[in-house]
């Protein structure tokens, strides 16, 4: 079991190719994450582009391309997740950031990508599966900057923890989550086996940031950020 004491300030980058749905991931669990009381955005640092995204996420309507790297501090607290709960924290609370990074800089391998991972302890590689005709036809060109990626942190973050591989726009295809799962370890053998050796836990999930609703309504947040917290949080009650 980790120590609680894990220091705040560090983060959790989002990461993934351009049009998978990283910006909206990001303001959908901004939102949820409030709306059950699991985290608190902090307003004096949010970058002034925030509203605007918000209300284009609530309307319906699509967001444009991140062509930067942003940074969105959030205050954890009171994390429970069917019956278990972790500890936030000596005062039971814990700020980490969200990274969001652009889509050309992480395909790029540019040195934005050093500075969205400098200094994380989590990484979610956003994958989406709607892209082709089929599942393997959909992956084309995202296995291999997700590979490069994880091997550059491997080598230069040691506090990394947790990567967790997100299938984004659930409810716009028929894929199963096993077969898409099996297939991507497939194309990650090697490196799923270096994960391993460091230590580090990988988790698969599947996400829709706008839900049913096609707004502001998400499904599956919950078992990504408990997973992710968890690496660094004490749990203190439940069999997790």
């Amino acid at each position: 079991m980790l120590s609680n004491l894990f220091p705040s300030g560090k983060g959790i980058a989002l990461i993934g190719n351009p049009g998978v749905g990283k910006t909206t991931f990001l303001i959908a669990s901004i939102h949820y994450l409030n709306s059950i009381g699991w985290a608190k955005v902090k307003l004096k640092e949010l970058p002034p582009e925030y509203g605007s995204l918000v209300d284009l996420l609530v309307s319906g309507k699509p967001l444009t391309p991140t062509i930067n790297l942003s940074e969105y501090s959030l205050e954890f607290s009171n994390i429970e997740y069917r019956g278990t709960k972790l500890k936030t924290g000596m005062f039971g609370k814990i700020t980490f950031k969200l990274v969001d990074l652009s889509g050309q800089d992480y395909r790029r391998g540019t040195q934005v990508l050093a500075e969205a991972v400098r200094n994380v302890f989590a990484a979610l590689f956003l994958i989406d599966p709607t892209g082709g005709s089929n599942f393997p036809l959909s992956l084309a060109g995202q296995i291999g900057p997700l590979d490069a990626a994880v091997r550059y942190m491997l080598e230069r973050e040691k506090d990394i923890r947790f990567f967790g591989i997100v299938f984004t726009k659930r409810l716009l295809h028929k894929y199963d989550f096993t077969r898409m799962t099996e297939f991507v370890e497939e194309q990650l053998t090697p490196i799923l086996r270096i994960i391993k050796e460091h230590g580090v836990r990988l988790r698969f999930f599947e996400v829709d940031s706008r839900g049913r609703t096609g707004t502001l309504d998400p499904e599956g947040l919950e078992p990504i950020y408990f997973e992710t917290l968890q690496t660094v949080c004490k749990i203190i009650e439940g069999d997790r």
